[in-house]
């Protein structure tokens, strides 16, 4: 076995953390958990899951406890049945809600009016708190006569993207804020993760063609500067994934003791891929 030599460097209190089940003893009720055998690519789709999860699991708490019902009851009546036709119940609630679908007459069960409207007035309050931050930073300058009214129309040229419809509508909105000259940060604020990243770097793209164009006409090109300082990310994930490496090198430096017993077979596979 490999021992823990240090807790905290491991796993902090508080923090989720992605882990992979290895064993659940059902007498005893011990789950046998590793961190270390969690492959990376497959955290961003789980955290994902779990935050839509958690979130459906709220609207449905909060819907029986306003009629005091039992939270089973709830979950058989209207979410259950939600994920077995939409695959999860969030992209139902956000059928309903950004699309005006009746999602409820496509159930097998019968869900009542007040249910109903409590469901979505609890969904269409999270939908519209919800929303996901894309940032990046841009060094834009221009040496050439027009100097920084060309850089400002390089930049109004990224900002005439952003969407006429809120966030919360399906829509994306992009603001563009000055750090100290040449540098530049640009965010876009949406609810979709696809719609988001397509946007920034649509953005992105024309602040550098409209600057691009600006040297072209006044016959200089070599005026025109610009460079990506920072990739488009979703704002915070940065430090996390920063944080999250710090751990991972400090736990394989140390000896540790992941499990409460060995399973069969799993340490050569582990050992095979690596």
């Amino acid at each position: 076995r490999r021992r823990i030599r240090s807790i905290q460097k491991l796993i902090r209190i508080g923090k989720i953390e992605p882990m992979l089940v290895l064993r659940v003893d059902k007498e005893k009720r011990y789950v046998d958990l590793s961190k270390r055998r969690v492959a990376p690519e497959d955290v961003p789709a789980f955290e994902e899951k779990f935050a839509k999860s958690k979130m459906v699991h709220s609207i449905m708490r909060h819907v029986a406890t306003k009629f005091e019902k039992d939270m089973m009851e709830i979950l058989q009546m209207a979410c259950w049945p939600m994920y077995e036709q939409y695959g999860h119940a969030h992209q139902a609630l956000k059928e309903a809600i950004l699309k005006d679908e009746d999602i409820f007459s496509k159930l097998q069960t019968e869900v009542p009016e007040n249910i109903k409207g409590a469901i979505l007035e609890d969904a269409e309050r999270k939908f519209a708190a919800q929303g996901i931050r894309f940032g990046a930073s841009v060094d834009v300058s221009f040496s050439g006569y027009e100097g920084v009214d060309a850089v400002k129309r390089a930049l109004k040229a990224g900002m005439l993207l952003s969407d006429e419809k809120k966030p919360e509508e399906g829509g994306a909105e992009v603001s563009i804020t000055l750090i100290a000259p040449p540098q530049y940060n640009v965010n876009v604020k949406c609810t979709e993760k696809p719609v988001g990243q397509e946007k920034i770097n649509a953005v992105i793209a024309a602040i550098q063609k409209a600057i691009t164009k600006e040297g072209e006409d006044c016959g200089d090109p070599s005026a025109v500067k610009f460079s990506i300082r920072h990739e488009p990310r979703i704002l915070g994930e940065m430090d996390e994934n920063k944080h999250d490496d710090d751990e991972s090198e400090a736990s394989e430096s140390e000896e540790e003791d992941e499990t409460m017993g060995r399973v069969a077979g799993l340490d050569e596979l582990a050992d095979q891929a690596e």
